[in-house]
């Protein structure tokens, strides 16, 4: 066994949510710039390559996936992923672009 996992109720999920929400709108990571994100995103996909072989066994015994498909894909994919969100986060901005449908419509 690797480990138990505790019932929840629908009330300890709004608990959770309400957590998480209140973490992000009042805690550091909500107020963080987005350079910062990013370093502890590129941070934490080194470490998780760093220590890819302890978490591909883990990945292994919990899913009993093969080692290697846990190695390569899920803990490799993972790090892949981390890394290419941590690219984004100063890259995103709250601009929108409007299309013309017309345009659009014509080009099908």
């Amino acid at each position: 066994m690797l480990c138990k996992v505790s019932y929840c109720s629908v009330a300890d999920v709004d608990k959770a949510v309400a957590a998480a929400k209140d973490a992000f709108e009042n805690g550091e990571w909500g107020k963080m710039n987005a350079r910062d994100r990013g370093r502890i995103l590129y941070r934490l996909a080194d470490l998780m390559e760093e220590h890819q072989e302890e978490l591909a066994t883990i990945e292994a015994l919990d899913s009993g996936a093969v080692y290697t498909l846990a190695l390569k894909t899920h803990v490799g994919m993972s790090v892949q992923t981390f890394r290419y969100f941590a690219g984004w986060c100063d890259k995103i901005q709250a601009r929108t672009f409007h299309s013309n449908p017309q345009t659009y419509r014509s080009s099908l």
